[in-house]
């Protein structure tokens, strides 16, 4: 076996690891590791807003448009949606109803 062959079959396992670790097994879907990780990153937006608003930091590039991002609650299809589900959805829709990314 060749050294790039090894190089290969590494980082296959390290995509498949990685996959694993933030995915369910049975769905498919994202974890809470995922959501995890994406809540520290919004978390760091809300961080860099607060200290651009102190004067702490500078914007670099001021022209540059902002990136938006939408919240999402994936679920499966069907006749009946489950009421903590339900009333998770709604506190998603009431909480971030007419707020954008400077405000998560």
């Amino acid at each position: 076996m060749t050294l790039r062959e090894i190089n290969s079959k590494l980082e296959e396992q390290t995509d498949s690891a990685l996959h694993m670790a933030y995915h369910d097994p049975l769905t498919g879907l994202p974890n809470r590791a995922n959501l995890m990780q994406k809540l520290d990153l919004h978390n760091a937006s809300a961080l860099t807003a607060f200290a651009m608003e102190k004067g702490l930091v500078q914007d670099a590039i001021p022209e540059l448009p902002l990136e938006t991002q939408g919240i999402y609650a994936v679920y499966p299809p069907g006749r009946f949606t489950q009421p903590k589900v339900r009333a998770f959805i709604d506190f998603l829709v009431h909480t971030f109803a007419d707020k954008g990314p400077s405000d998560w």
